[in-house]
């Protein structure tokens, strides 16, 4: 059995694991396959997740909502 390296692809972010590294990826000291053998999936780089994190830290502990709440406009008395 070939020996997988874990990889982070330089143009995307991605990290997976490979048996042959190229200039696309640079190796990173993580595991590549698991205790019986067989290989990790990849790891996507999401920016949407790091934002959505940063967002949650950032957010005051008693207003989630972030703004004054909307009047509805059915109702009486609102033009």
């Amino acid at each position: 059995m070939s020996d997988f390296v874990r990889v982070r692809d330089k143009r995307t972010g991605h990290e997976y694991s490979v048996v042959h590294v190229t200039d696309n990826h640079e190796v990173v000291n993580k595991r590549a396959v698991d205790s019986s053998g067989q290989v990790l999936p990849p790891k996507h780089k999401s920016s949407v997740a790091t934002k959505k994190a940063s967002e949650s830290k950032a957010a005051p502990s008693g207003n989630h909502s972030g703004g004054e709440p909307v009047e509805n406009p059915n109702k009486e008395g609102s033009k």
